[in-house]
């Protein structure tokens, strides 16, 4: 015990002597201390970028306006007499610098689309979806049916039926909270979760909540009471979907073609 003194005695002196103590010594005086590592303190002491710095919102939605996909969309409204408007929804702050843009499309003969869009607030980028990040455990669309196996392994069962709306065969691989839809040419069509502990996006999980759901993935494009619906800009034929239950918590995860979102 007095041995034990002593050497920590000498580390403390050690420490005064050349004005600084080491992480690890930090640690074994004062365990469990908070004690931030230097690029911790560095990104304490820069702080949040200013909200001086940022875009304004007017800014923020011609952005948003000169997305390919919507410049081609805003001159086929001018024929089909669809009306878009654009409209800051959020504005961003110091811990969460985005802009949140929606963008509402009117159509003569059904219910308007909305469309939401984030804007980096410092950057400018609109933030996107890459699709090839719309993943469930390794495994995404258009991935085939060995290639799925070689990372996941095999399945618990599996079963293969004709599709009369389609008319196509689908095959269905079954794993543990997991399953696995097939084309005809044995790729991968769709993917839902329903039990905890299997990560997608965002490592977004079964039994998170909706709020844990944005914090990780943002707003989605679709807001629906019981989903969130997120897709690569111009593309909505792929779509990643979080359904929630009555307690507003994630019951499914969803990553689909569109073309087959039946299933």
């Amino acid at each position: 015990m007095l041995k034990k003194i002593i050497l920590l005695l000498v580390i403390i002196v050690t420490g005064l002597l050349i004005g600084y103590y080491s992480e690890t010594i930090y640690s074994f005086i004062w365990p469990d201390n908070g004690y931030l590592t230097a690029g911790e303190k560095q990104g304490k002491d820069k702080g949040s970028v200013p909200e001086s710095n940022f875009i304004t919102g007017e800014e923020a939605v011609d952005r948003v306006k000169n997305l390919p996909y919507l410049r081609n969309l805003a001159r086929v409204s001018e024929l089909d007499e669809t009306q878009l408007s654009f409209e800051t929804d959020r504005e961003p702050s110091e811990d969460y610098p985005i802009w949140l843009i929606l963008v509402k499309e009117r159509h003569p003969d059904k219910i308007p689309d909305i469309s939401y869009y984030q804007v980096d607030a410092v950057s400018g980028n609109v933030l996107n979806l890459d699709e090839e990040s719309l993943k469930i455990e390794g495994a995404g669309l258009g991935m085939t049916r060995q290639e799925a196996r070689d990372i996941i392994g095999k399945p618990k069962n599996t079963k293969r039926a004709y599709d009369q709306v389609l008319k196509e065969y689908f095959r269905t691989d079954t794993y543990q909270g997991m399953i696995i839809i097939y084309d005809g040419d044995n790729k991968i069509v769709k993917i839902t979760v329903s039990e905890p502990g299997i990560s997608g996006l965002g490592r977004v999980e079964v039994a998170d909540s909706r709020k844990d759901v944005i914090k990780k993935l943002g707003i989605s494009r679709i807001a629906r009471i019981d989903a969130l619906i997120y897709n690569p800009i111009g593309n909505k034929e792929i779509e990643y979907l979080v359904a929630f239950d009555s307690e507003d918590r994630v019951k499914e995860i969803t990553v689909q073609s569109v073309l087959t979102d039946n299933r």
